[in-house]
C-alpha cells in the first residue's frame, strides 16, 4: 500500500482533472507556436540576398559597398555572447521584446536610407544602410531566434532535437518565404521602401504577440511529459506545414528561372496561408492523462529501481571509482554549471573549433555559389542550387531532430556529430572538382552538415552544460559563426578565388583553373583541410564525452560526492 501511495504522490495521482491536462498541453504548444511565429519574423532579414540588387540600384552604390552591407548582417554575432547574457538575466519574454524592437529599429533605418536617398549623400546612405542590416541582424540572429529555440531546448527534455530542429527549419523556410514574397508581390505592386516598412511591422507585432508565450515551462511531469500520439501528430502537421512552404518556395524559384512563369502574388499568398495552418493546433483538443492503479505501482516500482541504482553512494568510494562504474549522476538538468567553469574545460573549445568548421563551410559554400558556378560555366543553375540547398537544409534539420529524439538510446547526439562533420568534409571535396554534378552533391552534402550540425548544436549544449548560464554558454559558442564567415567568406575564398582571376588577367575567371591558387590547392580543398581538424576534433569530442561523461554529470556527481563527505 505504501508503494502505491508513493507512486500516486509521483504521478500526481488520477484525480488529476481535464482543465489541468488543458492548460499543460495549451501552454506547451503555445512556446511552439510563439517560437515558430517569432522564427518566421527572425529570417526576414536572410532574405537581402533577393532584393540586395535592388537596394544597390535604389541607394546608387557599388556592388562592393552593397556587399559589404549584406555582410554586416553578421558583424553582430561577434557580440552573441550580450544576447545570451540577456537571455539568463531578463528571460526569453522580455529578450524577444528587446530583439522585436531592436530588428523593428534596424529596418526603419534601412527604410530612412532608402525612403530618402535622393536627399542624403552617398555616406550618409551607407552609413544608415549598414547600420541597419547589422541591427536587425542582430536582433533576429541573436536575440529572437536564440531566445526561441533555446526556450524550447530548455522546455522539452524528451523532444529536445526534435523541437528544435524544427524551429530551425522554420528559420531556414522564412529566409525563403521572404523572399518570395519580395519577388512575386513588393517588386511587382510595390517598392523596396514598402517591403522594409512591413518587414518592420511584422517583426514588431508578431515580437509584442507572441513575447507571452515563450517562456521556460515550469518543472513537472505535466508540463515536460513526454509527447504522446497527439503532440507527435500535431508536430508532424506543424512540420509538414514548414516543408510545403519550402517545396512552395523553390517551385516558383524554379519556374521563374526556368522562364515558365513570371512574378505570381499569388504564390506569396499561398505561401503565406500554409505558413499560418499551424495556429490551429492550439485550439484542437488535448489527450486526456488518465492514470490508472497498474501504471501507478509501474511508476512506483521504476522510483524503487532508481533508487537502488543509486544506492553505490552508501559506500566509500572515490568519486573516479564512482565515474569509472558508469553509473548516472544526479539530475543536473535544471542546475547546469556556471560559464567560468564550462569555458575551462576542453570540451568547451573542441565543439568550439567543429562549430568553427561546420558552420564556416557551409556558409562560404552558400554565399558563394554564384561565383562557383560561374566559374564551373554554367551559371543558370544558381536558383536551383540556392534551392537545393535551403530544401535539403530544411528537411534535415527535422529527420536529425527526430532520429536523435528517437535513437539517442543507440546513439547519441554527441555521437552524431563526427557523422555530421564527415559530410562537411565530403562536400567541401566535392565543390573543388569544376563539373555540374559534383558542386550539386557537394551543395546536397554542405546542407546536411550543416542543418544537421545546426539541429545538435544546442541540444548538445543543453545536455553538456545544463540550465545555468545556458544563454551565455550559447552566445560564446556562436561567435564562431562571424569568425568562421569572417576568415573564410570575407578573407580566404575571396582572395584565392581573385589570385586565380587576376593571374588570367580577368575580373571573371572561368574554367577548373579558378578553383586553383597557391601551391595548386583548389580554395574549397582549404576549407576541407579545416573540416578534416574539425572531424577530428569532433571524435576526440565524442570519445572525451564516451569515456568521463558530460561535464555537468561529472561536476554534479563529484558535487554530490563531496557533499556527502566521501573521499
Amino acid at each position: 500500500m505504501d508503494t502505491v501511495k508513493e507512486g500516486a504522490v509521483l504521478t500526481g495521482g488520477s484525480s488529476a482533472g481535464s482543465s489541468s491536462d488543458d492548460d499543460s498541453m495549451r501552454r506547451r504548444w503555445r512556446l511552439i507556436l510563439c517560437s515558430a511565429a517569432t522564427e518566421y519574423s527572425a529570417g526576414a532579414i536572410l532574405a537581402m540576398g533577393a532584393w540586395q540588387a535592388e537596394l544597390r540600384d535604389v541607394l546608387g552604390l557599388t556592388t562592393g559597398q552593397t556587399m559589404s552591407i549584406g555582410a554586416a548582417i553578421f558583424f553582430g554575432t561577434f557580440f552573441a555572447f550580450l544576447g545570451g547574457r540577456a537571455f539568463d538575466a531578463l528571460g526569453p519574454r522580455r529578450t524577444v521584446l528587446l530583439g522585436g524592437g531592436m530588428a523593428c529599429l534596424g529596418y526603419l533605418t534601412l527604410f530612412t536610407a532608402v525612403r530618402f536617398s535622393d536627399r542624403l549623400s552617398s555616406r550618409a546612405k551607407l552609413t544608415l544602410a549598414t547600420a541597419g542590416s547589422v541591427l536587425a541582424g542582430y536582433a533576429c540572429g541573436n536575440l529572437l531566434d536564440l531566445s526561441a529555440s533555446m526556450a524550447c531546448s530548455l522546455s522539452f527534455p524528451h523532444e529536445r532535437a526534435a523541437v528544435v530542429g524544427y524551429m530551425k527549419a522554420v528559420l531556414a523556410t522564412s529566409a525563403g518565404l521572404w523572399a518570395l514574397l519580395w519577388v512575386n508581390v513588393f517588386a511587382v505592386v510595390s517598392s523596396l521602401a514598402s517591403y522594409l516598412a512591413c518587414a518592420a511591422a511584422t517583426v514588431l507585432t508578431l515580437s509584442c504577440l507572441t513575447a507571452s508565450g515563450i517562456v521556460v515551462l515550469p518543472e513537472g511531469e505535466d508540463y515536460r511529459r513526454p509527447f504522446d500520439h497527439a503532440d507527435t501528430v500535431k508536430l508532424v502537421f506543424a512540420v509538414v506545414s514548414a516543408l510545403a512552404v519550402a517545396i512552395c518556395t523553390v517551385a516558383a524559384s524554379s519556374l521563374r528561372s526556368a522562364g515558365l512563369m513570371g512574378p505570381t502574388p499569388a504564390f506569396g499568398y499561398a505561401a503565406l496561408a500554409i505558413a499560418a495552418a499551424p495556429a490551429c493546433i492550439i485550439f484542437l483538443p488535448s489527450t486526456k492523462q488518465r492514470v490508472s492503479l497498474r501504471t501507478t505501482i509501474l511508476v512506483a516500482e521504476a522510483a524503487t529501481k532508481l533508487r537502488r541504482r543509486t544506492s553505490f553512494l552508501s559506500s566509500r568510494h572515490s568519486v573516479y571509482e564512482v565515474l569509472s562504474r558508469g553509473e548516472a549522476a544526479p539530475s543536473s538538468e535544471y542546475a547546469g554549471i556556471p560559464f567560468c567553469v564550462a569555458v575551462r574545460g576542453s570540451e568547451f573549445w573542441l565543439i568550439w573549433f567543429v562549430a568553427f568548421a561546420i558552420l564556416g563551410a557551409g556558409n562560404a559554400s552558400n554565399q558563394n555559389l554564384a561565383f562557383v558556378l560561374e566559374s564551373a560555366a554554367d551559371p543558370d543553375d544558381t536558383g536551383l542550387a540556392v534551392g537545393l540547398f535551403a530544401l535539403t537544409s530544411t528537411v534535415v534539420r527535422v529527420a536529425v531532430g527526430i532520429v536523435s529524439d528517437k535513437c539517442q538510446h543507440i546513439l547519441s547526439r554527441v555521437s552524431m556529430i563526427p557523422i555530421v562533420s564527415a559530410s562537411a568534409l565530403v562536400s567541401q571535396c566535392l565543390l573543388a572538382l569544376p563539373n555540374i554534378s559534383s558542386i550539386m552533391l557537394g551543395v546536397f552534402f554542405s546542407a546536411l552538415s550543416f542543418g544537421g550540425f545546426l539541429t545538435l548544436f544546442l541540444p548538445v549544449l543543453n545536455e553538456m552544460y545544463g540550465r545555468r548560464e545556458f544563454g551565455v554558454i550559447c552566445g560564446v559558442q556562436f561567435v564562431c559563426q562571424a569568425v568562421a564567415s569572417f576568415c573564410i567568406s570575407l578573407e580566404l575564398m575571396p582572395g584565392l578565388y581573385q589570385a586565380a582571376a587576376t593571374r588570367h588577367g580577368t575580373i571573371t575567371c572561368v574554367g577548373p583553373d579558378c578553383y586553383q591558387a597557391y601551391s595548386g590547392l583548389a580554395s574549397f580543398l582549404v576549407v576541407a583541410l579545416l573540416n578534416l581538424v574539425g572531424l577530428g576534433a569532433s571524435l576526440c569530442l565524442a570519445w572525451r564525452i564516451r569515456a568521463h561523461k558530460l561535464p555537468a554529470e561529472r561536476i554534479a556527481m563529484r558535487r554530490h560526492v563531496e557533499k556527502l563527505g566521501y573521499d
